[in-house]
């Protein structure tokens, strides 16, 4: 389904300036658009052509106010990245800023987008296509600490974007494999920017990285959440050689020095 006009003014409106207001302003606007039952919609983020689902709140963001969706944690990432350069999108959902990547380095560039839903993993890859984005490269596995199958979440409904190998009720088992494995099967040497959603996975998955990989891998940028706090992470990367800051309530930035 295309946008109809209700949903055009919901946008038309979002681009208005909310700063430090974008959940307020996501949260008003969808919850009364929802107040119909509302089918997958078809929508446009930066010419990306985009299947969102208004019931999720990862999809709703990108819906009614994609202007203002992590718009320091895309400059960050986005603005110095080369073209021809090499992006990792660790717990991609459905694909966007792996998409937004793509376009920003151009056909020679590389972007890995990492999700281990199998559901999810089906939208993700229908936008890679319907984006003719061929190098944008989907990955179907949880990045963790060690290699074998791990159980997987189903998230809280209106949010599968938390799906998290740490829920104790996950019963859906996928496979898991260590970053540094995920990035040797794909020939991947450098890393310009990586962004991380792991849902608490963030230190363990780390950990094992720079425990294993040359510093020629180690991404120039990083972008991670800290939703719960992870104990130690902060740490961990300016160990090795990263300046932390925070971008915003929940998502911080590592850059080397």
């Amino acid at each position: 389904m295309i946008a109809d006009r209700e949903l055009q003014f919901w946008q038309a409106l979002a681009t208005l300036p909310w700063p430090r207001r974008v959940g307020v302003a996501h949260r008003i606007f969808r919850r009364i658009y929802l107040r119909r039952n509302r089918p997958q919609i078809v929508s446009w983020v930066d010419d990306l052509r985009l299947t969102l689902d208004p019931q999720e709140h990862v999809d709703g963001l990108w819906l009614f106010t994609p202007d203002h969706v992590d718009a320091k944690e895309r400059a960050f990432l986005f603005d110095d990245l080369p073209t021809g350069g090499v992006f990792i999108d660790l717990g991609a959902y459905i694909g966007t800023y792996a998409l937004l990547a793509g376009k920003k380095l151009g056909p020679s560039g590389t972007v890995l987008a990492v999700e281990p839903h199998p559901d999810t993993f089906q939208r993700l890859w229908a936008h890679i296509q319907e984006n003719s984005l061929p190098h944008v490269i989907p990955v179907q596995v949880a990045v963790s600490d060690s290699p074998g199958k791990t159980p997987l979440g189903s998230g809280v409904p209106g949010n599968r974007a938390a799906r998290s190998t740490l829920d104790p009720k996950g019963t859906l088992e996928v496979v898991a494999l260590p970053l540094i494995e995920v990035l040797n099967k794909h020939d991947i040497t450098h890393i310009s920017a990586l962004k991380a959603d792991l849902e608490g996975m963030e230190f363990r998955v780390f950990s094992h990285f720079f425990a294993n990989a040359p510093r020629t891998l180690h991404p120039q940028r990083i972008v991670f959440e800290m939703d719960p706090p992870v104990p130690g992470l902060i740490d961990l990367f300016e160990r090795h050689g990263y300046r932390v800051s925070r971008l915003s309530r929940l998502n911080f930035g590592a850059e080397r020095e």
